[in-house]
């Protein structure tokens, strides 16, 4: 999994509106968060905080990049 999340290299086709590209933006983006938080609570469950902590953070600047984008 943790190399799943090293090949993700932010938003599919930035720029781009059309339907399909928002779908999928928006799943690979769900897929990716979803990933992050497994591998963050793995790393709670094994002690490994500090790395835990690095993923809650890759959360948290997702979450940033996508609010600043839509406006919420």
């Amino acid at each position: 999994m943790d190399h799943a999340i090293q090949l993700y290299q932010g938003d599919l086709l930035e720029g781009w509106y059309q339907d399909w590209c928002l779908c999928e933006r928006e799943r690979l983006q769900t897929n990716y968060l979803i990933m992050l938080d497994k591998m963050m609570s793995y790393c709670e469950a094994s002690e490994k905080y500090e790395t835990g902590l690095a993923y809650g953070l890759r959360i948290c600047g997702t979450i940033v990049r996508v609010n600043q984008r839509t406006g919420d």
